[in-house]
């Protein structure tokens, strides 16, 4: 098998409808979530929280449905909650970096989710691109 038949695919399942997140949107945007992810980790050291960068599915209604969101930048402080490749509990932060594609949804749709999630401490989008 080459190496294009294990193609990386992110989306996001948002009210049942799956949203194909890919291609990567570029060096730009992985600076920036790298920048923010490095800062963030170096706060949290000795700490019990995690951060986590585009790798982590949020199951934001577990009880209600199998929706996910992979936020940019997730902050988790509650490890029960981790199970697999997803995370059900409450994070305590996430940061959104928007770009063209992705800012409408992450300023209106994800938003909303975020501020419905439960105690959410902070919420954040960044904006990469000057919108």
């Amino acid at each position: 098998m080459g190496l294009a038949e294990f193609e990386w695919k992110k989306e996001e399942k948002i009210d049942g409808v799956i949203y194909d997140m890919s291609p990567s949107l570029g060096y730009r945007y992985g600076i920036v979530n790298g920048n923010i992810y490095r800062i963030i980790a170096n706060g949290l050291r000795n700490s019990l929280c995690l951060v986590f960068m585009e790798n982590l599915d949020f199951k934001y209604h577990p009880k209600e449905n199998d929706d996910y969101l992979w936020p940019d930048i997730m902050v988790i402080c509650d490890r029960k909650y981790l199970k697999g490749g997803g995370y059900s509990g409450i994070p305590k932060f996430i940061a959104e970096t928007l770009s063209p594609s992705t800012a409408k949804r992450d300023k209106t749709d994800k938003k909303n989710i975020y501020e419905k999630a439960g105690e959410l401490r902070k919420e954040k989008l960044i904006f990469e691109y000057g919108i």
